[in-house]
């Protein structure tokens, strides 16, 4: 009996979710319309609802759909938890929050705008249906997850997955950063001087263990001077004052925000980015 109710559920909350999207996804399609109704203007999609690297290093691209469309209602589709990367981008006039990969697969069939990049490779998967989010263009020319490194940089896998033209590699991604947040970090009252750790990645097959980042740490403290931890979670033990543990503290754009104001910052992330904050 409890398998038999474990079982039921299951498929409730399955099929639940499933009826959220499609409404949300149809939601989404009636506000698309309107904007484009009474702003007598263009509606274009620019998909690309993850990770953090891979949004960041996609800044480039939205000024050069902007430049591509100057009068168009631009809507970039974001998760929740990565929008305030996107939400000061003056190159983008609206932000969709996708609840889920099977979300995004309604968006590319139906697609409500005039028309719709889609940034991301086929590797995301809506696994309660095993639907697969797929970029006809990315495949056509074997850009797939497995060798996405050997086209260069990540701005430009992006860009040939979205049909785009290679941007320019003296460009370096904008983060929009509010006065909001630098009156947040000014609170903070951090030395003028520090260093930043950020110590996981999203692949946990690429973290150092904890003793290596304590040794790096005492190295650095005695050696250089204050240390700042950020992120969502910490793993530094130190009880050096000089060492700040920030970790799950911060916003993503006030994270930046610490790391702009550093001397440097030792991180494990995907790839190399260079962020210019504004």
């Amino acid at each position: 009996m409890e398998k038999f109710i474990a079982l039921w559920q299951h498929r409730y909350r399955k099929y639940s979710e499933i009826l959220r999207t499609y409404l949300q996804f149809w939601k989404a399609c009636v506000w698309i319309k309107w904007v484009k109704i009474t702003s007598g203007k263009p509606t274009i999609g620019v998909l690309m609802a993850e990770h953090l690297g891979d949004i960041v290093a996609c800044e480039p691209l939205a000024r050069t759909i902007r430049e591509r469309h100057p009068d168009a209602q631009i809507f970039w589709i974001v998760k929740k938890s990565f929008r305030e990367l996107v939400e000061y981008n003056p190159a983008i006039t609206y932000r969709i929050e996708e609840p889920n990969v099977l979300f995004s697969c309604l968006l590319l069939e139906k697609n409500p705008f005039d028309q719709l990049y889609n940034l991301h490779l086929s590797n995301r998967v809506y696994f309660p249906l095993n639907r697969r989010l797929v970029n006809t263009h990315a495949d056509q020319q074997n850009l797939t997850i497995h060798n996405y490194l050997h086209f260069g940089r990540l701005a430009e896998v992006f860009a040939a997955a979205g049909g785009l033209p290679l941007p320019d590699r003296t460009e370096a991604p904008r983060l929009y950063i509010p006065d909001t947040v630098r009156t947040k970090i000014d609170s903070l009252k951090l030395p003028t001087r520090f260093a930043v750790f950020h110590t996981f990645s999203h692949q946990p097959v690429k973290d150092w263990q904890p003793q290596h980042w304590n040794q790096l740490t005492a190295r650095v403290l005695e050696d250089f001077g204050p240390v700042v931890e950020v992120g969502l979670k910490g793993q530094i033990q130190s009880s050096s004052p000089e060492f700040r543990d920030l970790c799950g503290q911060l916003s993503i754009l006030e994270t930046a925000e610490v790391i702009r104001r550093a001397s440097f910052l030792w991180a494990l992330i995907v790839a190399r980015l260079t962020w210019r904050m504004r």
